[in-house]
């Protein structure tokens, strides 16, 4: 959630120093990667919910002689 308010954040700083400020094109790709960024994460916690280590275990530590 934190990705998403800070690209929320960076898009309402783009928009009120204007696009044509030279900091505006910064602030508004800052925002929108903090965003993709946001549902990556997401998706990635709905995916793999308990830990990508949990889902990726050696073969080996099943096998007995």
């Amino acid at each position: 959630m934190m990705y998403a308010l800070m690209g929320v954040l960076f898009i309402m700083g783009a928009i009120y120093l204007d696009i044509r400020d030279p900091m505006g094109p910064v602030y508004l790709s800052l925002g929108i990667f903090s965003i993709i960024a946001a549902v990556i994460v997401a998706y990635w916690r709905a995916r793999f919910p308990g830990g990508i280590r949990n889902v990726q275990s050696d073969s080996s530590d099943t096998e007995s002689d």
